[in-house]
């Protein structure tokens, strides 16, 4: 079959009027009117009208259908291995990662439908065929005025003849769904929400789609800052020292200046997120000094009131 979106110069992912506009313009280029004794040009006009006939109705069709049965595809696939669907020629999955997996980088397994060539009806969907009634089996129809201009039977699809009966193998789709298909997807250090990842040919010629949501946590991200609390001893508040910071399994000395007020904030270069783009370049990792609040035994409390007596 013909790539009427390529002819179009248009992607899968275009809409109705984004394929309308390309249409229109590429018809004044090559309107035989205007490109006299160009066979090629009057060659391309017709292949032009054909795709966009084409595409016109598989869109309006598309985008009824689409919002019928997205929300059936999140709710059974999510139980399993995130959000799968079905889009055009791809499928689109979705994978939630943790803000730790994020910061370290890791691969996860997704499931796909692995789809297999319906051997019975060659791939066609069909077992028994009719000549087209609106083509009279001919492919094209011709539409217009004056000049008659051919173009693709949207109803038989170019093909000159109709499905009578669809096989019942593979229930009219000419392919067959064999199995689940495991797909290992590399996730780079550093992702960002909601980015997609593309893996071509996954299965029967389809590509796959990996979106990937990232869980907050414990920490608040400002692209590839990380921003956390920091809880502090009041002695240590004073007088100055070194706290010990988790980040993700691996521990910071943060040190403390003399006399930091609860409420501060302070940065430490270079500790957040890495760009995916470059992984030697990292985020910062921003504190938000807290209070950390003592257990108050009675040797505690005693000193505590000597404190309390030396302030006045």
């Amino acid at each position: 079959m013909k790539d009427y979106y390529k002819i179009l110069g248009v992607s899968a992912s275009s809409t109705k009027k984004e394929i309308e506009k390309s249409y229109r313009n590429l018809v004044l280029k090559y309107h035989p009117d205007r490109n006299l004794n160009s066979p090629a040009s009057v060659k391309k006009f017709l292949e032009v009208q054909e795709a966009y006939e084409y595409l016109k109705n598989k869109k309006t069709s598309f985008a009824f259908k689409k919002n019928k049965v997205d929300d059936v595809f999140d709710n059974i696939f999510s139980k399993f291995f995130g959000d799968q669907k079905k889009e055009n020629n791809s499928t689109k999955v979705r994978v939630r990662i943790s803000l730790e997996e994020c910061y370290k980088g890791c691969e996860k397994d997704v499931f796909i439908d692995e789809h297999s060539f319906c051997e019975k009806c060659q791939g066609t969907g069909g077992c028994e065929w009719d000549s087209c009634e609106k083509c009279s089996g001919k492919g094209f129809v011709y539409e217009g005025g004056v000049v008659p201009i051919q173009s693709c039977c949207i109803f038989c699809e170019g093909k000159g003849s109709c499905i009578k009966e669809k096989c019942l193998d593979c229930k009219g789709n000419g392919f067959i769904i064999k199995s689940k298909k495991k797909v290992s997807i590399q996730i780079p250090k550093g992702i960002k929400d909601d980015t997609q990842i593309r893996v071509p040919n996954a299965s029967f010629g389809q590509d796959l789609y990996v979106v990937v949501s990232v869980q907050k946590d414990n920490y608040t991200r400002r692209d590839q800052d990380l921003v956390s609390d920091l809880y502090v001893p009041y002695t240590k508040l004073i007088l100055g020292g070194d706290v010990v910071f988790n980040l993700f399994g691996k521990k910071i000395d943060v040190k403390i200046k003399p006399r930091t007020n609860p409420g501060s904030s302070m940065t430490l270069k270079n500790k957040g997120l890495c760009f995916v783009e470059n992984e030697n370049l990292k985020g910062d990792l921003i504190f938000n000094i807290k209070l950390k609040m003592p257990n108050i035994n009675k040797k505690y409390k005693d000193l505590l009131g000597k404190l309390s007596e030396l302030e006045g």
